[in-house]
């Protein structure tokens, strides 16, 4: 995870990323790969992606629930 700090601005940060992917996420419940399709251009790598997922599990603002295979949006 890319956090900024002198060499790393903002918009090159993962913190950057988060917001697409929230923003779908708002909209209703998703499962990965249609929230990938949805906000892949704002993503450089697929690692970019998956480190703004990891992030926002890790802050609590997203989750996974198994049953139906989506993400959901926690309020």
């Amino acid at each position: 995870m890319k956090l900024p700090n002198k060499v790393t601005s903002y918009s090159e940060s993962t913190l950057s990323r988060l917001a697409p992917i929230l923003a779908t996420l708002a909209v209703g419940d998703k499962t990965v790969i249609e929230v990938y399709q949805d906000t892949h251009l704002h993503y450089q790598s697929l690692e970019e992606y998956v480190d703004a997922l990891d992030c926002l599990f890790a802050i609590g603002r997203i989750e996974y629930i198994e049953e139906s295979g989506v993400l959901h949006f926690v309020a």
